[in-house]
């Protein structure tokens, strides 16, 4: 009994990594045509998502800042 509801788990998770997989299939969008090929569209994403963050901080100094701080804590909270 303890197995097949161990079986019931695995085939929901893999029914939400399908449905997952299907939304980001269906919101694809090409690459611009005006698109650097050699960058990913990836690494450009992670580009907006900084630039976008050190908008919000007002500059890339205060935003290094608040990271460097983030990072301590999440270390320091990580090994206790």
């Amino acid at each position: 009994m303890l197995h097949g509801s161990m079986q019931g788990e695995d085939s929901d998770d893999e029914a939400e990594t399908d449905e997952a997989a299907l939304a980001s299939a269906e919101s694809w969008e090409p690459d611009p045509i005006d698109a650097d090929p050699s960058r990913s569209a990836r690494s450009r994403r992670m580009h907006d998502i900084i630039s976008m963050l050190v908008g919000i901080y007002g500059s890339k100094e205060l935003f290094i800042t608040e990271y460097r701080s983030a990072c301590c804590v999440a270390q320091h909270c990580c090994h206790t």
